[in-house]
């Protein structure tokens, strides 16, 4: 009020009685400590009946105490809310920021699993809820359905799969990690996407998810018809440039990761409609951003498959022509390119794919189709050498007959293998053949279902950890199974404990 309008006596005495209103009130404010409940306090308090002379001015004073509310739940986020986290997510929460800083712009595609947050106070006339008394980082959802498993480091393990965003949702794609050997495991990200069906197809379009790889406990991919990377663990992706192509396989060892693309893929029930055409070969350090093209890969026509195996620094690629009158070789993509010539014993036509073993530098399994037999049936052959001799391929009725999907192989040494029949994504749209899982401890000269994986059939990977564990897949099931026998038995391990 200006004191020269005032219509109270004495100019040099007049007061401002709304001045010392607000002197007095605010003499009268109570120092309050900060602490979690603060907000149910107030919220109490604010009910008792209050006399009509405090109702203009009501308003103000809940809104300044909001707001100091607001300040101190910040506060508790900023400087402490890291230690109600679980204390390998608190670091790898404060790496993700850091990463992202350097990295670029934030990525936009993806959605970090919370960690249960430290409570804010509602903004004022909001519902107010019992606050979540969860602490630490999610559990995996319990709709959570395998696709793809991969392991960077020892006892770090990684997947991606699909789980249901919300009840009546359709499903998500989701990361889930494991820092303990698949004790436990929690949520990571979801991904803007689409995992149903991918174990056993090729992607077709944008943001089909068919794998993740990882090449260190921090840095892995996700791949397919889109390609992301991260380097938290899988709690946050951003795109990785792989020229806009579709990524057939991705594979990591020796500091880098290799990409086989495709520039289109069709599916279809008719050979000689389906395939990928305009292959690729791409790499990229595991610092990088973004993978540089190696090479053109040269193709009797569209391929049915194409697939990386990595001998330590090594990697090779296989492929499997749509035309199974054309014949498809082996190479070595890394260091100087090499086709792998054909071991003896395979028929002159169709694909051979090449495998690496986990324990035994330089040892590599071939399988192909098997020549001249009445029945069609696959053959088996082994190098010790990186491929550049082959004993002589012998046939392997006890693993069915060659399909698109060829066969997955995976093997701690050369005398210990694990095959997926069927396994590989293919572009054959038609009814998926019955796929096995077998083991072999004498180079595959016989093969038995191993012990404790039952008669149940959907098997789609088969990965070896180093030593003597072997990881196996089944899809989009619940579990995954784990050897610590080099594949001779299996133990089943869920991922909601």
């Amino acid at each position: 009020m200006n004191r020269d309008l005032s219509d109270l006596p004495g100019a040099g005495d007049q007061r401002d009685p709304v001045d010392e209103f607000f002197a007095a009130e605010r003499a009268d404010v109570r120092d309050l400590a900060p602490a979690p409940d603060r907000w149910e306090g107030i919220v109490t308090e604010a009910r008792r009946p209050v006399r009509r002379r405090w109702l203009p001015y009501a308003g103000a004073a809940a809104a300044a105490v909001v707001v100091g509310a607001v300040a101190w739940g910040g506060l508790v986020d900023r400087q402490g809310g890291d230690a109600d986290r679980d204390p390998a997510v608190a670091s790898s929460s404060r790496q993700t920021r850091a990463s992202v800083t350097s990295a670029g712009p934030r990525p936009t595609t993806t959605q970090s699993a919370p960690t249960a947050p430290v409570s804010s106070p509602p903004p004022t006339g909001a519902t107010t809820s019992a606050p979540s008394t969860h602490k630490g980082p999610l559990p995996a959802p319990a709709t959570f359905g395998l696709v793809s498993l991969t392991t960077g480091a020892d006892g770090k393990l990684r997947a991606l799969g699909s789980a249901n965003c919300q009840p009546g949702d359709q499903p998500c794609v989701s990361v889930v990690g494991s820092e303990d050997n698949g004790a436990t495991w929690t949520a990571r990200a979801t991904l803007k996407g689409n995992a149903q069906g991918m174990p056993r197809k090729v992607a077709t379009a944008p943001e089909q998810f068919a794998g993740l790889r990882f090449a260190t406990a921090d840095i892995g991919y996700a791949y397919g018809g889109t390609t992301m990377r991260t380097t938290d663990g899988g709690r946050s992706f951003t795109p990785f440039d792989v020229g806009g192509g579709i990524v057939l396989s991705l594979e990591a060892g020796g500091g880098k990761v290799w990409l086989v693309t495709a520039q289109e893929c069709k599916v279809d029930t008719d050979p000689a409609q389906r395939g990928c055409t305009g292959l690729e070969v791409w790499s990229a350090g595991t610092s990088a951003t973004r993978a540089t093209k190696v090479a053109t890969l040269p193709t009797p026509g569209p391929v049915e498959t194409a697939w990386l195996s990595m001998d330590g620094a090594d990697a090779y690629v296989s492929t499997n022509p749509a035309d199974g009158r054309a014949a498809s070789a082996a190479r070595r993509v890394s260091g100087t390119a090499t086709q792998l010539p054909r071991p003896a014993g395979c028929a002159p036509t169709g694909g051979v794919w090449v495998w690496a073993t986990a324990n035994t530098p330089g040892g590599l399994v071939a399988v192909c189709r098997a020549d001249g037999q009445a029945d069609a049936a696959y053959a088996l052959a082994t190098s010790t050498d990186h491929g550049a001799t082959w004993t002589t391929a012998t046939p392997e009725p006890d693993l069915g007959t060659p399909t698109a999907g060829g066969m997955w192989v995976t093997a701690p040494d050369l005398k210990h293998l694990v095959a997926v029949t069927g396994a590989l994504p293919s572009t054959d749209s038609g009814s998926d053949p019955a796929t096995q899982l077998r083991s072999s401890t004498d180079g595959g000269r016989t093969w038995t279902q191993p012990k404790g994986t039952g008669d149940s059939g959907d098997w789609t990977w088969a990965g070896a950890g180093g030593g003597r564990l072997v990881y196996a897949v089944q899809a989009e099931a619940g579990h995954y199974v784990v050897s610590n026998d080099s594949g001779t038995s299996f133990r089943s391990v869920a991922f909601r404990q």
